[in-house]
């Protein structure tokens, strides 16, 4: 038996205890994970990039609509497999089902005999069906009543069992930072030769060897002003600037990575530069800092106070930084939460815990969506960044925050868009392990 294959093995029996604690909690005696229909573009007959239902990922790595995962307390988990016969599309197997054997299986060729499957038996269970609308009709169609459709408290259990990770889902994790930082280094050094947002987004694609369905996310290639565009995903074709931000990652098992870097070529104003060395500096001690039992609005005001630093240091700002923070300066230059969760899902379960939503600087923070205190297995990234968002920045105009900043910098600094530097950290029983410097140290 393989390392991977053990890992998994390990990994299944903790997601049989957690689904029989949650079963049981909840009232149910059965859970069905569906792991997704494929859809169309509106009126048309060219599907939608799929993906799995999370739920049904987080048991198995299986990829593709329709298939059926049954969990019952006390019995083997069970697999229906679609294998359609069909000669328009490929419906590739896996080339290393690993995890094939700890599941008893079996397979169908269309949606409706995956549904027929269900035993009697099965279905005299209250049975909680997890799955998208779609899939949500066909189990009423076959008695599942659509109050057992997702139920809140039963999803709240599962939510929670996913932002631990197991040994499986971290080499998973590790895995997908490894694929992503191929990309990341190739973009770099064409950024560096000049080329275009557009051959950099290519360039990153055959790195990693995938289409562009294959990612977890868009990928970002900003260079100069668009890097303030925060989702930005345009392609010019333009070669040469002097900044490039980019947002890239990869999938492994299903497992995201999300990494960002900022570029600067010899020619970009030193001051900007010198700024970017800076924040990297800072996210290296946020990465650094994260442990368990610290809450993440501690590791977001750090941030904060370190970019008020930077500002200040830079001439952009005379207010000190806690100053800064009040009158809103900070969050102009850095709008958005220092991380997420990260795992099936890019942002992944895991945004809020009651006792975290009784924080004291809870609403001196507002733009922090993950208000917890973290643990060991939790993977979270962290991303500050500071940018030059005119429509932000020019409503400190009105504000007491005005006589505080260099509006002539800010204008000179301004054509180079912004910078964000992002790693993926796991939560160690000690501190942290910072997945993604280990592939990427720069």
């Amino acid at each position: 038996m393989s390392d991977r294959n053990i890992l998994y093995s390990e990994h299944l029996k903790r997601l049989k205890k957690k689904a029989a604690e949650a079963l049981l909690a909840t009232g149910y005696e059965a859970l069905i994970l569906h792991s997704g229909s494929q859809t169309m573009f509106w009126r048309d007959d060219q599907a939608i990039p799929f993906r799995s239902n999370p739920y049904f990922a987080h048991w198995s790595p299986l990829a593709g609509p329709n298939h059926m995962l049954i969990v019952v307390p006390d019995e083997r988990a069970s697999l229906l497999e679609w294998v359609p016969e069909d000669f328009w599309e490929d419906h590739a197997r896996s080339t290393d089902p690993f995890w094939e054997e700890h599941l008893a299986k079996d397979t169908r060729t269309t949606p409706a005999a995956i549904f027929a499957s269900l035993t009697d038996n099965l279905l005299k269970k209250r049975v909680a069906f997890v799955g998208d609308e779609s899939a949500c009709r066909r189990a009423q169609d076959i008695g599942i009543a659509e109050s057992n459709h997702n139920p809140v408290s039963l999803m709240h259990l599962l939510d929670e069992a996913r932002t631990v990770k197991s040994t499986y889902e971290i080499e998973a994790m590790l895995q997908s930072n490894e694929h992503a930082t191929k990309g990341h280094r190739v973009a770099r050094d064409l950024f560096q030769d000049g080329a275009s947002e557009i051959e950099i987004h290519r360039a990153y694609l055959a790195a990693l060897g995938v289409t562009e369905a294959a990612l977890p996310y868009g990928l970002i290639t900003a260079k100069d002003q668009k890097a303030s565009v925060l989702h930005y995903e345009g392609k010019h074709k333009e070669k040469g600037g002097r900044v490039l931000l980019i947002d890239g990652g990869a999938k492994h098992l299903g497992y995201d990575s999300d990494i960002t870097r900022t570029w600067t070529t010899p020619q970009c104003d030193g001051r900007f530069r010198n700024m970017v060395a800076m924040l990297d500096a800072l996210q290296r001690d946020l990465a650094a800092a994260v442990h368990p039992g610290i809450a993440t609005i501690e590791l977001h005001k750090r941030a904060h106070l370190g970019i008020a630093h930077i500002l200040y240091e830079h001439g952009l700002v005379t207010a000190g930084a806690n100053e800064c923070i009040d009158l809103g300066i900070t969050a102009a230059f850095f709008p958005h939460g220092l991380g997420h969760f990260l795992g099936l899902n890019t942002h992944d379960v895991g945004n809020s815990q009651t006792a975290a939503e009784a924080h004291p600087e809870k609403t001196r923070f507002p733009k922090l969506r993950t208000l917890r205190f973290l643990e060991t297995g939790n993977v979270i990234t962290i991303e500050p960044g500071i940018y030059f968002i005119p429509m932000l920045l020019d409503k400190l105009r009105v504000t007491e925050a005005n006589t505080h900043l260099n509006w002539d910098l800010i204008a000179e600094l301004s054509p180079c868009g912004g910078i964000r530097i992002e790693d993926d950290v796991l939560v160690t029983e000690t501190g942290s392990r910072n997945m993604t410097r280990e592939h990427l140290p720069e």
